[in-house]
């Protein structure tokens, strides 16, 4: 995290600048022990927001510079997009010149990427820096893609379900009162949507509050969406295998690479705890994938048949590829069947609307017909 800080030096002269670190107390601790005499400290408010779009794309500039023999400072710089002020970019030079990591110096604009952050550290650590960030592009590219795909699936039944809600309102609080006040011998379909009319009309305001809390929860990434958890997961286990193949193959250890990869998969930290101290007593890869319960069984045996016969970096990078392979087909059967089945649900409701209206209507008929 980044911090803008001003102090006094031992000398009393003012001084002001940027610090890197994980928390307030820590930078605060840092500039202290430097001897300054810290009078503010604050996050850094200046770094404008990248869309999914500009992270991707300055993501492979950056991949293809660094191929091309680039330094790394001035590659940032070439690959940074034009939305983002000079002196932010200087700040990013200088801090590159310092010695600071790039996973740390982007860390203010994909702190919502974590994923994409344990990849770069990865690659920081086992040399292979522009590898990564190919891998990196390809995990937003098929995020994105996926976000597409869904927003797509969801565009008509959003507007069928939008038209239906409006048509439910207008029936539920207008119709059906006066229907009940109109005819006193009801059927149980029409009397039970009465009731639902009157019972949410009593909780409207606390429905309204309920889904503008969803919402903002949702934007904030403080709740996922079922129908997509599982996909999402799948996607970054598929690119944990991958990049622990490439580190392996680097010839870094897997007690030392996977520490690593562990936020590209999102665990928790009495789960991040578990897997450490597993690995740091010998246990095997396989083993503990497997108390996770949430690793597909058959990544699971082939980590263990790599195990034993000897080619587990290998073996894990096939696995990985299969399971992105896996993922996206799956993706896209979820996908394909989603549209037709909203549309089944709104069938379904707007039937029950219907029937609960024309049932006392047809009732009436009928009575008049007989007399």
């Amino acid at each position: 995290m980044r911090f803008r800080y001003r102090a006094h030096d031992q000398q009393s002269k003012p001084q002001r600048g940027f610090a890197f670190g994980p928390s307030r107390q820590e930078v605060f601790d840092q500039l202290q022990t430097g001897g300054l005499r810290v009078t503010t400290l604050e996050v850094d408010q200046s770094v404008s927001k990248l869309t999914h779009n500009q992270k991707q794309w300055m993501l492979s500039h950056l991949q293809g510079l660094l191929q091309a023999g680039l330094a790394l400072e001035q590659a940032v710089h070439s690959a940074l997009p034009d939305s983002l002020s000079s002196v932010v970019k200087q700040d990013m030079q200088s801090d590159l010149r310092a010695g600071i990591p790039l996973s740390q110096v982007l860390e203010p604009w994909f702190k919502n990427n974590p994923d994409v952050l344990a990849l770069l550290r990865a690659g920081e650590a086992g040399g292979r820096l522009a590898d990564v960030l190919r891998t990196a592009e390809q995990l937003l590219r098929e995020q994105a893609t996926l976000r597409q795909s869904l927003q797509k699936a969801l565009f008509y039944p959003a507007i069928v379900l939008s038209l239906l809600a409006i048509v439910l309102l207008f029936v539920l609080f207008g119709f059906l009162p006066q229907l009940q006040q109109s005819f006193a011998d009801m059927s149980i379909s029409t009397t039970s949507l009465v009731t639902t009319a009157w019972l949410l009309r009593s909780i409207l305001a606390l429905m309204i509050l309920l889904l503008l809390t969803v919402v903002v929860a949702a934007r904030t990434s403080r709740v996922h969406v079922p129908l997509l958890s599982g996909v999402l997961q799948r996607q970054r286990q598929s690119f944990f295998l991958q990049s622990l193949a490439a580190m392996m193959d680097q010839g870094i250890a897997m007690h030392q690479a996977v520490p690593v990869l562990l936020p590209l998969l999102k665990l928790s930290t009495v789960q991040t705890s578990f897997v450490n101290q597993s690995l740091a007593k010998g246990y095997p890869l396989s083993d503990i994938l497997r108390v996770q319960k949430t690793w597909p069984a058959a990544v699971v045996q082939g980590i263990a048949v790599g195990e034993q016969s000897g080619s587990l970096s290998q073996q894990i990078g096939r696995l990985g590829v299969w399971l992105g392979e896996d993922t996206h087909r799956h993706s896209q059967r979820l996908l394909a069947w989603l549209e037709p089945g909203l549309l089944v649900f709104l069938t379904v409701m707007v039937g029950v609307v219907i029937w609960g209206i024309f049932t006392p209507i047809m009732g009436i008929y009928g009575h008049f017909s007989g007399v």
